[in-house]
This record gives structure tokens, sequence and C-alpha cells, in this order.
């Protein structure tokens, strides 16, 4: 007889809102089209531009800002 599978929880990204995006610079973020275990280190908002970095190595990284999702650490401030 066949083990039922074990079912993962779902982890569901929810975006930033853009007003309150000035909020996380300084702080890591997800973005949307990256693996979920990466973060990015937000350091500046230009319009509909974020710049970022990687905490570790410091490489800069330039996205849309609609890309801009929470961290699990900051998910309870979207609620």
């Amino acid at each position: 007889m066949k083990q039922p599978q074990k079912q993962k929880a779902q982890f569901v990204m929810i975006p930033i809102p853009k007003e309150q995006l000035s909020n996380f610079i300084g702080k890591q973020i997800h973005l949307a089209w990256a693996n979920r275990g990466c973060t990015w280190k937000l350091l500046q908002i230009d319009g509909d531009r974020i710049y970022l970095e990687t905490p570790k190595t410091k490489k800069p990284l330039v996205a849309k800002a609609s890309d801009a999702m929470y961290t699990r650490r900051h998910e309870r401030y979207s609620r």
C-alpha cells in the first residue's frame, strides 16, 4: 500500500505596495521572479525602478518596483 504524500506548506509571496516600499530601504526583500530563498537589500527607489544588492557579495541589481515582495519576516506588516 502506498503511503500518502506529505504536502509542502504553500508559500505565497505578497507584493509590497509602492507607497510602502520606501519603508523597506535598508531591509531585505524578495523579488517575484527569483527563488523563494533569495533576498536582496533594498538601497534606493527611482520611480518604477529599485536598486538592490546581495547581502553577502554586495553585487548590485536593478529591478522593477512591481517585483518587490515581502519576506516572511515582514509579512505581518502586509495585513
